[in-house]
């Protein structure tokens, strides 16, 4: 996930037809997604359970985000 967050920085945001043969974007999105969404339920369980030690009502609302919804704006505002 680190190694990822720099590679927007190292990508020139070309149109893909204008980047040479095998330019990763594609497969750095792919990895990117599947383990940022493959540890959405561990991370809330741990938050949820972070949460309950120390709050007097439960916070069953708290919710991760995956990356589609995070792209299409959902729980922000």
């Amino acid at each position: 996930m680190h190694a990822y967050r720099h590679f927007p920085i190292l990508d020139p945001l070309l149109p893909i037809g204008l980047l040479p043969p095998g330019w990763p974007r594609s497969r750095a999105r792919e990895v990117c997604v599947a383990v940022y969404d493959g540890l959405l339920q561990p991370a809330q369980d741990h938050v949820r359970a972070v949460v309950s030690r120390f709050a007097e009502e439960p916070h069953l609302d708290i919710r991760a985000h995956t990356i589609a919804g995070m792209s299409a704006g959902i729980g922000h505002g």
